[in-house]
């Protein structure tokens, strides 16, 4: 009778086990197929000056390179792309940059032969503004700081300034203030654009960023357009002309006249706590032995009631042995063995 009540209280606790991580991974299937919250945008540019923006939106990668938990956003001009780098858990600000330009206009998708809104339009009316059905937010961004900048830089570094008069100048870009951009054409030539100018920034650091609006409004009282987006992708800059995708990927070679898909990885940080240790794997197989050291008193305890004493220690003697060959073999960290739980 006592081993009787003792195997079902095991049952019910099993069971109770399941239930709940059944439950667990039910929950967080749930919500991880919610769509994305919008985040409101807000954007201004006077004539002749830099744009002016506040948004903040999530995003995935950059180019070939993953962004954890990765976002964008923007305060005035600054532009700030933040991760949770390998080996950390909170957010860390591994790009910054400039924002040079922020369009929004209407996606192929419209009907609506609407002009883009943007900070050479200001006088547009609100109501062409709420016309355009679908929108796309089209910002322009030349990053030159951030623990990752130097995955950006490729060993050829040739940047191109298209200017909004037609101009293309050809160098490398010196300095980058919150009026002007200075590029070094030649050496002791350099050229000094104003922001309000550059129409296009064709280099490894310069990447533009897009996101699907809703509700676009522009407020005739003070010029400020705002709409809400949800989520941003990052493509390299290209030259005026071509198409610029919202693929952020660079494919890998053809193989067999076939491009592959493009590999993600995860840059190496170089902050205060990401010098890592103990690989994952190791890791990761620690803690499957010790959670099957841990279930071993539920596996013993049924052997016991139900082969008895003697072949209940030979079965666990078994198991034993097989957990040295495991560590001998696989060069698994040492766990305590299943017969100490007894």
């Amino acid at each position: 009778m006592v081993a009787a009540r003792k195997s079902s209280h095991m049952q019910k606790f099993s069971h109770s086990i399941v239930r709940s991580l059944a439950l667990s991974l039910a929950l967080t299937l749930q919500f991880a197929s919610l769509p994305a919250l919008a985040s409101l945008v807000e954007m201004k540019q006077a004539e002749g000056k830099p744009v002016q923006a506040s948004l903040a939106l999530p995003v995935a990668n950059i180019g070939n390179y993953l962004l954890p938990d990765g976002q964008i956003s923007v305060n005035g001009q600054l532009v700030e792309v933040g991760a949770v780098p390998e080996w950390l858990f909170d957010r860390h600000t591994i790009l910054t940059g400039t924002l040079i330009r922020l369009d929004l206009g209407a996606t192929p998708a419209s009907t609506q032969a609407a002009a883009p809104t943007n900070a050479t339009n200001p006088s547009a009316t609100q109501g062409s503004a709420q016309a355009v059905a679908s929108s796309r937010l089209d910002g322009l961004v030349y990053f030159n700081g951030g623990d990752w900048l130097k995955n950006l830089r490729t060993s050829r570094i040739s940047e191109t300034v298209e200017a909004a008069d037609g101009n293309t100048y050809v160098g490398r870009i010196s300095t980058v203030t919150a009026d002007n951009l200075s590029i070094d054409t030649l050496p002791g030539q350099t050229r000094t654009l104003a922001l309000a100018n550059v129409k296009n920034i064709v280099s490894p650091f310069s990447y533009r960023f897009s996101a699907q609006a809703s509700d676009v409004k522009l407020s005739p009282e003070n010029g400020m357009t705002t709409c809400d987006a949800t989520t941003a992708t990052f493509a390299l800059a290209r030259p005026l002309g071509q198409s610029q995708s919202a693929v952020a990927t660079q494919p890998r070679p053809r193989m067999f006249g076939v491009a592959s898909k493009p590999v993600f990885t995860l840059p190496k940080s170089t902050l205060a706590g990401t010098e890592g240790g103990i690989s994952k794997k190791a890791i990761t197989a620690m803690i499957t032995v010790d959670a099957a050291n841990t279930l071993a008193p539920m596996i013993a305890l049924p052997l016991t009631m139900a082969l008895g004493q003697g072949r209940a220690e030979n079965t666990l003697n078994g198991y034993t042995t097989a957990n040295r060959i495991n560590d001998f073999f696989l060069h698994i960290p040492l766990v305590t063995s299943p017969t100490a739980k007894f």
